[in-house]
């Protein structure tokens, strides 16, 4: 013969135990814990459209493996080329809304390292990129 306990518990007695309360606190601290931070910081500064363009050309030379030039004038007038020749292939053009205040030339190699074009005085004299994170520094 077999028994059948009723799920209900004791009959009159209503309420939660102490054990479910804490795993419901500790289910809401976590959630707290992974929302919290998205709601607190918006993130990096977004008023300048340059340090993106510059990440771009970067990601856009490690993904295809080699060389790409990223000229940006004095008027925001920019070009990404694959290649450093004559014969480069442009891979994206535009126009920034916030020029810096002299012209960038740069160079990025396949493995994510920057460097001012040599053949070129247009780079920026107050600003050096760090080679390795390829992000603006002051001298």
């Amino acid at each position: 013969m077999y028994l059948v306990s009723s799920c209900s518990g004791e009959p009159g007695r209503s309420g939660y135990t102490l054990l479910e309360v804490i795993v419901v606190l500790v289910l809401l601290a976590v959630a707290a814990a992974v929302v919290a931070p998205s709601l607190l910081f918006s993130g990096p500064d977004r008023g300048s459209a340059l340090p993106t363009l510059v990440a771009t050309a970067r990601a856009a030379s490690v993904r295809r493996g080699e060389m790409v030039r990223l000229r940006i004038d004095r008027a925001g007038d920019w070009q990404a080329r694959a290649g450093t020749g004559t014969a480069s292939q442009l891979l994206m053009s535009g126009r920034l809304t916030d020029p810096p205040a002299s012209a960038i030339d740069l160079i990025f190699s396949p493995l994510g390292t920057c460097a001012p074009a040599v053949e070129s005085d247009r780079v920026e004299p107050l600003t050096a990129y760090d080679p390795l994170t390829c992000e603006a520094r002051p001298w």
